[in-house]
Parts: structure tokens; C-alpha cells; sequence
């Protein structure tokens, strides 16, 4: 028989020993420029869009095979950019050094539903930006509420220990 291993709360693991990946998102092509380019006249009224899609096709297929090499990944500690098959990290901020995280879009990406989210610091200073995010909002509204859960227990945790 297996020994299963009793958790005072079913999914919490204690902040120093671990780091849990709470959601990860592969970015949009629209954070390449000649995507955003298209997007406006992938757009365009029937037939005009339609035949703009047949002349161009490849050029979204190699945006997307580019693309999919990279992860943006919210975890228990930190928002990182990383490598889908090495995991290499490429940039990374801890989340209790964000203070806000703001969307800024740019001309073309509203085609593919994406904003770039810049993680900002409390001196004001730009962290890190996220290109090209898809549906930026959701994953902006994670990035706050992992970062306002972790400041939580780390203050419960501080005034029981204290």
C-alpha cells in the first residue's frame, strides 16, 4: 500500500521549500512587428482580409512555430519568461518587488486580443514587460492576486512567529 503524505491544507507547500507554477502562457505572435502589421488586414471586410490571409499564410506559421519556444509563467514567487523546452529563464521578477502591473497596447495587437503587461516596481521603474500577452487582463488580475496571497502569509507568517 502507498503512504500517502497528510497536507493540513489540500495544495500548500510551504514557501521555502517549494515553488509552485500557478499558470503559464505562451505569448501571442502579435509581438512580432510584422504580425502586427497583418492583424488590421486580416481584419478587413470579406473578400479583401481573406485574400490578404492566402497571400501572407506562411508568415503567421513561422511567427507561431518562432513563438512557441517561449513561456510567460506566474509562480508562488515570481513572473518569469522561459525557454517552453529547456526551461532557461530568460527574465524573471520576484513578486513582492511588484507594486502594479499595467497594460500598454500597442497599434496592431488588438487584432490577436493581446497588450503588452509591464511590471512595474514601487519607485515607479519598469520591471519587466511582457509582450504581446493574450487576454491580458486575466493574466494581469493572476500576477496581482499571487502577489497580494503571497504578502498575505508572509504577514501572517511573520506575526505568528513573532
Amino acid at each position: 500500500m502507498v503512504a500517502i503524505a497528510e497536507q493540513a491544507i489540500t495544495g500548500l507547500t510551504s514557501m521555502e521549500e517549494s515553488e509552485t507554477v500557478i499558470y503559464e502562457q505562451q505569448p501571442s505572435v502579435a509581438k512580432f512587428a510584422i504580425a502586427r502589421l497583418l492583424g488590421p488586414l486580416y481584419a478587413l471586410a470579406i473578400p479583401f482580409g481573406f485574400i490578404v490571409g492566402l497571400l501572407t499564410f506562411p508568415i503567421p506559421i513561422v511567427l507561431f512555430f518562432v513563438n512557441v519556444l517561449s513561456r510567460y509563467v506566474v509562480s508562488s514567487q515570481r513572473v518569469l519568461i522561459r525557454h517552453t523546452l529547456t526551461r532557461k529563464v530568460y527574465a524573471e521578477v520576484k513578486l513582492t518587488e511588484v507594486a502594479d502591473a499595467r497594460l500598454s497596447r500597442r497599434a496592431g495587437q488588438e487584432f490577436y486580443r493581446a497588450a503588452d503587461i509591464e511590471l512595474v516596481g514601487s519607485n515607479g521603474n519598469v520591471l519587466l514587460c511582457l509582450p504581446a500577452v493574450p487576454n491580458p487582463e486575466s493574466f494581469r488580475r493572476r500576477v496581482l492576486e499571487a502577489r497580494d496571497a503571497l504578502v498575505k502569509v508572509r504577514r501572517c507568517l511573520a506575526g505568528a512567529g513573532g
